[in-house]
């Protein structure tokens, strides 16, 4: 339980044996979209871009 080069002198070590986790906690889950919610968020920013070229390029 040593680690190597580590010049302190350990007292005390705990072990913990983990038999399950739960990765039911939502905050660690990231938000998905379906491909229809993307195209919705996305066709703003289509139209806006396509705005700028037009007035980059008339």
């Amino acid at each position: 339980m040593r680690v190597p080069d580590y010049p302190a002198t350990m007292k005390r070590v705990i072990l913990f044996h983990v038999e399950a986790i739960s990765e039911n906690c939502p905050q660690p889950i990231p938000i998905r979209y379906s491909e229809t919610e993307v195209e919705a968020m996305m066709a703003p920013l289509r139209d806006r871009i396509t705005q700028l070229e037009q007035q980059r390029n008339p």
